[in-house]
This record gives structure tokens, C-alpha cells and sequence, in this order.
């Protein structure tokens, strides 16, 4: 074979590896039967891929911790969907600079996102809108989950980071933010050698306003001074309670990784969100920085804790 014959041939060849390289490095790559996520032989990437036009069977939506924003991502595919601005100025967006959002941020430049929540209905997730807390600055917010936008913030008085917030009742009545740290209630200084009997958690029930998108004060509890952490309202046979788990029952001021760990077990406290909203609307309470203060001391419902007798409240 002449040397003209062979670079021929050998042009040929190398032309029809090519494209078997290529079908097999880009013929796969639509979805087909090799990409189900319920072929064995799939690869992890296979099994959570989206093609482009699908969309995800879940949304996740994510606290952006100290960036005060919301992430929300596709599941299985953990695509970023959606970035949201809400409790700090967003300049890609214009968030924060305009007249409207500028006004809800009330000057803040941050925020510290906890634990979304999204509205229910018959103790089901509706989709309307979700519920956010600034642990840093002690605030609230609605995000419009139709538009995707923050559409209110709340400032709230008389706490120390809704921590274990917010929380939806099954039907989306009240959104409840309990205070992760106890404070002087009315905002004056108060020694912590006072602490067991001056300072006190709070709880605060935020009334959603679905039709204006926006959040109201309703009223709060008082609490003895413990440290509130998670928490959820209860469904079925236990609507119309809520629950909330703590630590520091010690009621310790220093060393706290050694004096907050005393005791083997803390408390659960069980409210009945239902009789006190109905005990503050009959007027059992006690205004504090314009809010309704419910004091479970001195009006007595079923409210309650395990593990061992407080010395703030009989058990009942």
C-alpha cells in the first residue's frame, strides 16, 4: 500500500473512532432507561439527574444562617432554585435599597436565618407562605412562596433569639417563636445574681395575615428562665398544644458548659395555645412594651413540664 493509500485509511479510522468516542461519551445523555433512578446498574449522578425542562419531585427550603437569606434547592437534584432575600440588603436584587424593603430592614445590614417554617393547612404543608426568625436581631418574617418574595418584617420586643422558631398551629392560626435565651422582661438591667427570680422566657404567638401578607403581634407567655430550644405544635389527638424542649433548668449564669449540664434531663413544656389565646382575649394579661403578656403564674391553665417539680409553678 503506497504512503498516499495509507494516510487515507488512516483518516478514515481515525474519523469513526471519533464518533464512537463521541455516541459514547455524549449518547448518553438523555434520559433513557440507563438513567432511571431504579436501574441498579445507574450511577449516583444518574439517579438524581434532572433533565432540563423537569422539574424536581422536592423543594427544599434552607435557613442561610448569618447571611439572613433563604436558599431553596431541587430535590433530587440540588439545583439552587431560588435565592431570597430577606432579613439583609441583597445589591444584585436591589433588596434592601429600594424605598419598600429598605423600610421593612429598618436599617439592619444582617441577619442570622433560623428554621423556616411553611404554613399548613389540616396540619398539612399549603404552599402560601413560609415563616423565617432572625435569632441576631429578634424579627420575623413572611415570605410570599407564590412570588418567592420577603413581603413583611416583624420586629418583636421582650426577647432573646427566637431560636426554636417559628412553628405553625395545623392550621396556620398562630406561628410561635419561644426566645432562645431568658431576659429581664421590660428591657431594664437586671444583676444575674438575680437571674432565678428577675429574668424569664418568653413566648410569642405571631398571628399570620394571609390576606395583606403580613405579620401580627398576638400575644406572649411567660416563661420560667430557661433556655428554649426546639419545638412544634402538636396534630390529631394533641391539636390545640404546643411543645418545646429546654436545657439550663439549672438556671446557671458562668461556666455554663459545666454548671448547665447539672442535671441529668431538663424539661419538656406543654402549652395549651388554644385556652390561653382565649384567656388573653377575655383580658387576663398584663401589657409589656405593647404587647399582650400572658403570665401563666397568675392564671393558671394546662401548661406543664416532666422530669422534676419547678419551683416556678405547681405541676399540673
Amino acid at each position: 500500500m503506497n504512503s498516499k493509500k495509507a494516510k487515507i485509511l488512516s483518516g478514515v479510522v481515525g474519523i469513526v473512532a471519533g464518533l464512537c468516542v463521541a455516541f459514547l461519551v455524549f449518547g448518553n445523555t438523555g434520559p433513557n432507561e440507563t438513567a432511571n433512578a431504579n436501574n441498579q446498574d445507574a450511577t449516583n449522578a444518574e439517579k438524581v439527574y434532572v433533565p432540563p425542562g423537569e422539574h424536581d419531585d422536592y423543594y427544599m427550603m434552607a435557613s442561610g444562617g448569618h447571611s439572613g437569606q433563604l436558599f431553596v434547592y431541587g430535590l433530587p437534584s440540588m439545583r439552587l432554585i431560588r435565592q431570597v432575600p430577606v432579613f439583609s440588603p441583597d445589591p444584585a436584587t436591589g433588596y434592601g435599597f429600594e424605598d419598600e424593603s429598605k423600610e421593612m430592614l429598618n436599617g439592619y445590614k444582617w441577619g442570622d436565618f433560623h428554621h423556616p417554617s411553611i404554613s399548613e393547612t389540616d396540619a398539612e404543608y399549603d404552599g402560601r407562605a413560609l415563616f423565617a426568625t432572625d435569632v441576631g436581631n429578634n424579627r420575623a418574617a413572611y415570605v410570599d412562596l407564590e412570588t418567592f418574595e420577603t413581603t413583611d418584617i416583624l420586629e418583636i420586643p421582650n426577647i432573646a433569639g427566637p431560636h426554636c422558631a417559628a412553628f405553625v398551629t395545623p392550621d396556620s392560626e398562630y406561628l410561635f417563636l419561644p426566645t432562645r435565651f431568658s431576659v429581664p422582661v421590660g428591657e431594664e438591667y437586671v444583676e444575674l445574681d438575680e437571674y432565678s427570680d428577675k429574668y424569664k422566657g418568653v413566648m410569642s404567638a405571631v398571628k399570620p395575615d394571609f390576606k395583606n401578607k403580613e405579620l401580627d403581634m398576638a400575644f406572649q407567655v411567660m416563661l420560667p428562665p430557661w433556655n428554649y430550644d426546639l419545638s412544634d405544635a402538636g396534630k390529631g389527638i394533641s391539636d390545640g398544644w404546643a411543645f418545646l424542649t429546654t436545657y439550663n433548668t439549672e438556671e446557671a449564669t458562668t461556666t455554663l458548659e459545666i454548671n448547665a449540664s447539672q442535671k441529668d434531663r431538663d424539661y419538656i413544656v406543654m402549652f395549651n395555645w388554644e385556652r390561653i389565646a382565649q384567656e388573653v382575649e377575655d383580658g387576663n394579661y398584663t401589657e409589656i412594651n405593647g404587647v399582650k403578656m400572658f403570665d401563666p403564674v397568675k392564671n393558671p391553665v394546662p401548661y406543664t413540664w416532666f422530669q422534676h417539680q419547678s419551683p416556678h409553678m405547681e405541676l399540673m
